[in-house]
């Protein structure tokens, strides 16, 4: 058992200075004053995965769910996946780097110091106004959804509902059978109203005026009530809470040690205050002790069970996994999610009480469950190039309103799913319809569908 421990021990500290070197030519600085998405992705990483991975390959602790791997080297095998890809998904980003000609380091630091412009280049009363109609509308949503469903957030609100009950509330309208609950819920929801609210205070911190901050604070507490209507605790944290902090700390060109503060205390106290509705108990140190377990086991133990159920309780998926939405169902595909069929097997009482519905897992994980190793490979791979590419688009985009709001999201959208799967990746409804909407807004705006890019020259930016 020592040896074991031994290599475990050497094993993950070569590839935590490697990977952190790597982490740090890949994005620039790891540095808290000026990040970007892949220093984001790089403390989530560090802090969601390869602490508990740790804890769990030797022993020290175990999370919830993973106690119940059948076979005792699942943790091991978790282990040393969750710590190779973590040294290989920076080299990856790297070598797409230098493909797509970007300079991290230096276009990390004038990120921060590029001015901001309107869409038009003037005042932008277009699409104010449009954001004016779009609130009045998403409201009327919000107030259609309370009506005509059993939404968790209204049941909370009622007194002598258990915390059982608010699970089973939240799993039923997680898993609606109504399909356009689902699509109104996370277009409407999870990405259209985060975005206006977001757009909107940029176009406040630009030009401050009270109609601006009406505006902003309307759609704000709009976007806040979508996210919270299912209960759930990280849609708050990661698509309104996260990325008005980053705006706000684009505008200010960086981050303060007492904003960062701030922050961190305003993400404790959410995350408490959302517990203690659906848990239903006063007790802090149970609160404590749940809350915990989420951040730093919850996230991993889905992994470790992966590794427990694949190849040897279940036969490797395939390409089945994929076949479960989007484009794959109109050619005829059917299947069932790797996540899915991991709560059934490990959490069988809870999917019977309607009070579990799929466990989150670190983005290889579904690869692995797919194809093994080769699978892996894959999906370090496929989120190596979103990284790369969404990094590019944060250095070479012209920053406005609209480009700043979809970015600030997607950068947070990009962080949450790190530690989700691989199909989120693969098919990003949300991001494509997002897409479509801000540039329709920008064709109607400007009378043309263009967007202004910047370029890299002789260590400088050039309009």
């Amino acid at each position: 058992m020592r040896v074991s421990v031994v290599v475990i021990a050497a094993y993950g500290i070569a590839c935590f200075l490697a990977g952190s070197v790597l982490f740090k030519k890949a994005a620039g600085t790891l540095g808290v004053q000026r990040p970007n998405v892949i220093t984001f992705v790089y403390y989530a990483f560090v802090a969601q995965f390869l602490l508990p991975a740790v804890l769990e390959a030797t022993g020290l602790a175990r999370g919830y769910f993973s106690s119940r791997a059948v076979f005792d080297d699942s943790a091991i095998k978790a282990f040393y996946a969750t710590y190779g890809a973590f040294v290989l998904l920076p080299l990856l980003v790297i070598v797409l780097q230098r493909a797509m000609h970007i300079h991290p380091k230096k276009e990390g630091v004038m990120l921060f110091r590029r001015p901001w412009k309107t869409v038009t280049d003037g005042s932008d009363s277009i699409i104010i106004l449009g954001l004016f109609i779009g609130g009045v509308a998403i409201s009327i949503i919000f107030l259609g959804l309370v009506l005509l469903t059993n939404m968790p957030l209204i049941k909370a609100l009622k007194a002598g509902v258990t915390g059982e009950e608010l699970a089973i509330a939240r799993h039923q309208w997680s898993w609606a059978e109504e399909k356009w609950v689902q699509y109104v819920r996370n277009i409407v929801g999870t990405w259209l109203a985060p975005m206006m609210a977001l757009a909107s205070f940029v176009y406040w911190l630009m030009h401050r005026s009270f109609a601006r901050l009406a505006l902003f604070l309307w759609l704000s507490v709009v976007a806040c009530l979508f996210l919270l209507s299912s209960l759930a605790k990280g849609p708050i944290i990661f698509y309104f809470l996260l990325p008005t902090a980053y705006v706000y700390g684009l505008f200010r060109g960086g981050f303060r040690g007492k904003q960062l503060g701030l922050l961190s205390l305003a993400m404790v106290a959410a995350a408490v205050m959302l517990y203690f509705f659906t848990l239903r108990t006063s007790d802090l140190r149970a609160i404590i002790s749940v809350l915990l377990e989420r951040v730093f086991f919850g996230q991993y133990s889905g992994t470790v069970l992966t590794f427990d159920m694949f190849p040897r309780l279940s036969p490797f998926l395939g390409w089945s996994s994929f076949f479960v939405q989007g484009p794959w169902r109109l050619l005829g595909g059917e299947g069932i999610r790797y996540s899915v069929l991991l709560m059934q097997r490990y959490y069988p009482e809870g999917v019977v009480a309607e009070r579990a519905g799929y466990m989150s897992t670190l983005f290889i994980a579904e690869g692995y469950a797919c194809f093994g190793t080769v699978g892996i490979l894959l999906s370090v791979f496929i989120v190596a190039l979103w990284l790369t590419t969404f990094q590019w688009l944060w250095f070479r985009v012209r920053l406005q309103p609209l480009s700043i709001a979809f970015l600030a999201l997607l950068t947070f959208w990009m962080i949450s799913f790190i530690g989700d799967g691989l199909l989120v990746f693969l098919y990003p409804s949300g991001v494509l319809v997002l897409a479509f909407l801000m540039s329709l807004v920008i064709f109607c705006a400007r009378g043309k569908l263009t967007f202004r890019l910047i370029r890299y020259k002789d260590s400088k930016v050039e309009m």
